[in-house]
């Protein structure tokens, strides 16, 4: 069974800084790290990378501001 920790961005912590945070806790634990950005949650994974992460956050946000802008 995969474990998962969660991360917790600080304020005034930007997107770019928090995916390394989660990576490198993820890494570090060998387990999953889930974390929320804006309201877009994610999920770091050992093997993962930050650009993955960063690309993943982009599409979920544009996601949610075209959904926001139907409503």
């Amino acid at each position: 069974m995969n474990k998962t920790k969660t991360y917790i961005p600080q304020c005034g912590e930007n997107i770019e800084d928090a995916c390394k945070a989660a990576l490198s806790m993820s890494m570090e634990s060998g387990e999953s790290v889930d974390f929320t950005f804006n309201d877009v949650t994610l999920i770091a994974n050992p093997k993962g990378t930050i650009s993955e992460l960063l690309n993943a956050w982009e599409g979920q946000s544009e996601k949610k501001k075209k959904n926001e802008l139907k409503q």
